[in-house]
């Protein structure tokens, strides 16, 4: 792995809590293209993703928000998030 790439993982590993998913896809030889899914509070993950998308190799970025609504189902132990439409 390149700095780079190490760079990320490592700042990945440090937003546990907000990181859901992540998927690595190489482009070529020498490109690879990166994408987060993300959840937590509107400020935390944009400051997040912004913090990443500022790290030296990346050279695109861009931070998605899709608003959601939190409810908790009777008889649930966790929260149902459903996107505001």
């Amino acid at each position: 792995l390149s700095p780079a790439h190490l760079d990320l993982f490592r700042a990945a590993h440090a937003g546990h809590d907000l990181v859901v998913s992540t998927t690595h896809a190489h482009l070529d030889h020498d490109n690879c293209i990166e994408a987060m899914i993300l959840r937590g509070p509107t400020s935390r993950t944009q400051h997040f993703a912004e913090s990443l998308i500022a790290e030296a190799g990346v050279r695109h970025g861009r931070f998605n928000l899709i608003p959601v609504k939190n409810g908790a189902k009777a008889g649930h132990h966790h929260v149902h998030s459903r996107p505001i439409t």
